[in-house]
């Protein structure tokens, strides 16, 4: 085993043609070792006599599928009619960016994350949508307990609160009217359509802290995940440090020394 050591980098020639760079990083304070396998550039040269020998550089840049790539790549998008898939691709590529995955264990989780998330904000916008769409039977209650149903057609109410949600100017002209001589408002009408819908919103929510309580549970995972290769990285670094190593020049190779 032949190795040279540079700053906080070790690479180590494993057998015919084969080197492993060990990179020791630190995050937070704990140390990580990145493992990186590439041919030796003394092979290469013999294998390849015209072209130039391959660095550390290039070999790290040779993977062309990012992290954000492989996450969305996991199962399809979990999206539902009239869902807009480059608002997913935001959301994910900003979690993704903040949480920076590590390792494919790493990516599932983000993945869960990233698509609980997205059903929080799809249940959020599933209450708003049936707030209003229901705002005629809100209409229609304010307007039965100011009394302008009495004395009128039956379904007067009814008619008038369809026509006030449907945008008829003159609808909603004599129901601002009325409301304006009872000192209500839209406000009012929001409640009372709320209140009639109270059983939906509560199912809902539960959804929602079920999600949210799922998201949590898998940013968890994601910690002790960390915290785990963290100690095997520190035990790993330790076999590293107190293995036999021998120092070997590592400079270019000419061409009367390939000759």
């Amino acid at each position: 085993m032949l190795s040279m050591l540079k700053g906080n980098r070790r690479v180590v020639s494993l057998g015919v043609g084969t080197v492993v760079s060990a990179d020791l990083i630190y995050l937070s304070g704990i140390p990580y070792l990145v493992l990186l396998m590439f041919p030796h550039p003394a092979v290469h040269l013999m294998q390849n006599p015209n072209s130039s020998p391959p660095s550390l550089a290039s070999s790290r840049g040779s993977s062309s599928v990012s992290s954000l790539d492989r996450v969305i790549a996991i199962a399809p998008a979990p999206l539902l009619p009239g869902e807009n898939k480059a608002d997913y691709i935001t959301i994910a590529k900003r979690i993704v960016s903040a949480s920076r995955p590590r390792d494919a264990i790493e990516e599932l989780l983000i993945r869960d994350v990233i698509d609980l998330s997205w059903e929080i904000l799809g249940v959020r916008r599933v209450k708003s949508s049936i707030l209003k769409a229901s705002m005629t039977y809100g209409v229609q209650e304010v307007l039965n307990d100011l009394g302008q149903g009495d004395g009128q057609d039956y379904g007067y109410t009814e008619r008038l609160g369809q026509s006030w949600a449907a945008g008829d100017k003159s609808a909603r002209r004599e129901v601002a009217r009325v409301l304006k001589r009872a000192e209500l408002g839209t406000d009012e009408v929001t409640a009372k359509t709320l209140e009639s819908r109270l059983d939906s919103f509560e199912r809902l929510d539960r959804m929602m802290a079920s999600a949210e309580a799922r998201r949590n549970n898998a940013l968890r995972e994601i910690d002790r995940h960390r915290e785990a290769l963290g100690t095997v990285t520190r035990q790993t670094i330790e076999e590293i440090e107190d293995a036999d190593f021998q120092d070997v020049e590592t400079g270019e190779i000419t061409a009367g020394a390939r000759a």
